[in-house]
């Protein structure tokens, strides 16, 4: 508010905002007035903090897990590296879909089924290996051209891909 150029009745409106946030959000009100009045004269420590003669070059970005990170951060206070946090509760990370579930679902053994991807057959296998191994194995007998499986025999004799 300050720092914007607005005119009186914009930056008494302003402060209402600021007010009536700062009280709901049940700060004390005393508070709030001490830093308007520090702002408003120039004085505050929030100043002298940041009029630092550090020139910052590079700048790198922490994600905040625990406060942990904030003591690896401070290691750099000093330097010419510049600190910055990230947070992961944003909108786009909380609508991604979990990678997490797919790889968990190949872990499991059981039936699955595997399709040519030349001619649309299917082949439909069970296993008492978890299905991410067995995938494996029918990968490597095609490479190998060692067909123990109905799938590799396709695979190999027909020249498709898999």
């Amino acid at each position: 508010m300050h720092s914007l150029p607005l005119t009186p009745k914009r930056k008494q409106k302003e402060w209402t905002i600021i007010q009536y946030i700062a009280q709901t959000n049940n700060f004390p009100h005393t508070l709030i007035q001490k830093l308007n009045s520090q702002l408003q004269h120039g004085h505050s420590n929030y100043d002298r903090k940041n009029n630092t003669d550090r020139d910052i070059n590079t700048w790198i970005t922490f994600t905040y897990y625990s406060p942990l990170v904030r003591k690896i951060t401070n290691l750099f206070k000093h330097t010419s590296v510049g600190t910055s946090f990230v947070s992961t509760n944003t909108i786009q990370h909380l609508t991604k879909p979990k990678a997490t579930n797919y790889i968990q679902e190949r872990k499991i053994c059981g039936t699955y089924k595997l399709t040519c991807n030349k001619c649309k057959l299917l082949y439909v296998g069970q296993t008492s290996l978890n299905l991410q191994q067995r995938c494996q194995e029918h990968i490597r007998y095609i490479k190998q051209n060692d067909p123990q499986s109905a799938y590799t025999l396709r695979i190999v004799n027909n020249y498709h891909g898999y």
